[in-house]
């Protein structure tokens, strides 16, 4: 990007959600990582099952976009949402789904897929990565897929 465009509502994204909230959680996701890849792995390192995505976490995932700031910052993990910039997490009127049979977990770690649309943007696949604290599941990251 030219230092004379405008970012674009993707571009914020990335840039206030995705960077600090994979900041926020390196070791997280390089455990869960590991522990998934050995719970999950086909004998090859590749993830050869995938769960259905639990209530709890469709619900916790809607609150990213909901109307309220606080809304949206109370479905991240305490940790990701003190290293996170404040302020809305997602444009006003932005859409997301988690995209069926794409949760992976192993005990308290997961990921799964989702479709997010900003407005006036195209809809992009992004992973959102996930913590289960005191039974409830807590967004750790949100990383663009290519």
């Amino acid at each position: 990007m030219r230092a004379t465009q405008q970012p674009t509502a993707h571009h914020r994204v990335r840039k206030s959600v995705a960077i600090p909230l994979l900041g926020g959680v390196v070791l997280a996701g390089a455990i869960f990582a590991v522990l998934t890849l050995t719970h999950h792995s086909n004998g090859h390192g590749v993830l050869d099952r995938a769960e259905k995505i639990p209530t709890s976490a469709i619900m916790t995932s809607r609150q990213l976009v909901a109307a309220s700031v606080k809304s949206q910052r109370d479905a991240l993990a305490p940790l990701v949402d003190s290293a996170t910039p404040p302020g809305r997490l997602l444009p006003a009127g932005s859409a997301l789904a988690l995209v069926p049979m794409t949760w992976h977990q192993s005990g308290n770690f997961a990921n799964a897929m989702a479709d997010i649309h900003i407005p006036g943007e195209a809809q992009q696949k992004y992973e959102l990565g996930f913590v289960r604290l005191s039974g409830s599941w807590r967004v750790t990251f949100i990383q663009g897929s290519s």
